[in-house]
């Protein structure tokens, strides 16, 4: 048997990265005898993730091998329309029209027609905003489900939160996707809710489950306390991690940005605490590096002594046991918030999409969330307050969530082989 893994990043995006690391690990577990592999989004250089083989995904052939915007547009009208086409007459007749498609494209095409199961991997990537640019990439992630179909392959979506959208066209063709898939796994209510309500979804099972992330663990808090150490951090003080993320338009940025800075000058000489800005993601490909941010608001500290600025290119292991030695997260990233409420630190969420609040809400923690966009220095510092007031109200409810989300993270796998043997 033959599990491909669709719609991966790279090891440097962090979360993704658990998420991925997670899902081997279950389906080696549930699918002992199973090949797996991997379709990536990122350049892949060294093993991205070990006994797995791994490839790059027709998305990074589409978008990242030019840079100029009128050859990616044509190479993704190129790409789209020669796979469907290669798909459609191998399924009906059998034959590889390889005349229509690169070299590159038969080697990936291949990948799908040998497969038995694909999976597209946990995460929040079916969504978009407003205007070309994205409808393209949603398109692009969706081709990648639509090949399978094609081919008439087992295709299940695992642990995924789907939408926002920003316009109809987004919300149709990923209804007319979704809709001939096996079965949607969603990790929080709000998708699901959406597929249900909204966009219709009536073939496919929707099955509400966890995201992937909670099954990750790492035994690095330790080697990750010396390093910590090691840069000055004081670790009788008290520690906050702090991890953020380009988003919101230039003016909203700055204005997020202006409010951490203000929080972090206020809140470090108030709890005389250590602040610790965390990159969660580290990838130029997707001009998601969050280091950048990091040093923009580092820059705009007039007193950086109890500040601490990560640069270093930490694995997803080791950024875990950084996050087991705070004593509190204001996360932006929604790994960076998984990673550490599995350690059982509170967190103060920032929202820059639903699935943020959706999962929270799920674990009995939805108070403790701020939207993105409406972040000030003043209602920052009051929700942080209140949480250091209320962190043993706050661990007892998570301790509850986990009881049920840990076991549902780890029946995932369960309920897909089911699906599949179906």
């Amino acid at each position: 048997m033959k599990i491909l893994l669709a719609h991966a990043f790279s090891k440097k995006n962090l979360g993704d990265a658990a998420i991925c690391t997670a899902m081997i690990y279950e389906f080696k577990r549930v699918f002992p005898n199973a090949q797996l592999s991997i379709s990536i989004m990122d350049k892949v250089g060294e093993p991205e993730f070990i006994d797995v083989e791994q490839f790059q995904s027709f998305f990074y052939y589409a978008v990242y091998t030019n840079k100029n915007p009128f050859v990616q547009i044509f190479k993704t009208l190129y790409m789209v329309s020669s796979t469907i086409i290669w798909s459609f007459v191998f399924r009906l007749s059998g034959l590889r029209s390889d005349f229509l498609l690169t070299k590159s494209l038969k080697i990936l095409l291949y990948h799908f027609v040998t497969a038995d199961l694909i999976v597209p991997v946990g995460g929040g990537y079916l969504n978009g905003k407003k205007g070309l640019r994205n409808s393209i990439a949603l398109v692009l992630s969706l081709h990648e489900i639509l090949i399978p179909i094609i081919l008439k392959k087992k295709v299940v979506l695992y642990s995924q939160s789907i939408g926002p959208f920003g316009n109809k066209f987004q919300l149709h063709i990923t209804s007319f996707v979704l809709n001939k898939v096996d079965a949607i796994f969603v990790r929080e209510n709000i998708s699901k809710n959406l597929l249900i309500n909204k966009m219709k979804i009536m073939h496919p099972e929707i099955i509400q489950t966890t995201d992937a992330g909670f099954l990750f663990s790492s035994n690095e808090a330790e080697k990750m306390k010396l390093e910590l150490e090691n840069i000055g951090v004081d670790l009788n003080k008290l520690r906050i991690g702090i991890t953020v993320r380009n988003w919101l338009s230039k003016t909203n940025q700055n204005k997020f940005e202006n409010s951490i800075v203000e929080f972090i000058e206020k809140v470090s000489e108030k709890y005389n605490a250590s602040i610790i800005l965390i990159a969660q993601v580290i990838t130029s490909t997707h001009n998601e590096d969050d280091r950048e941010v990091n040093k923009r608001i580092y820059s705009k500290l007039k007193n950086k002594k109890n500040v601490f600025l990560l640069n270093k290119e930490y694995s997803h292991f080791e950024v875990k046991g950084i996050y087991e030695n705070l004593d509190y997260l204001i996360g932006t990233r929604m790994h960076s918030i998984i990673f550490s409420l599995t350690g059982r630190i509170p967190c103060l969420a920032i929202e820059y999409e639903y699935k943020t609040r959706g999962i929270m809400n799920d674990l009995g923690l939805g108070n403790w969330v701020i939207k993105m966009e409406d972040i000030t220095f003043s209602n920052l510092l009051s929700k942080f307050d209140e949480l250091v007031d209320n962190k043993d109200t706050y661990l007892s409810t998570l301790d509850k969530g986990l009881e049920s989300y840990i076991p549902e993270a780890k029946n995932t796998a369960l309920e897909l082989k089911r699906i599949y043997e179906k």
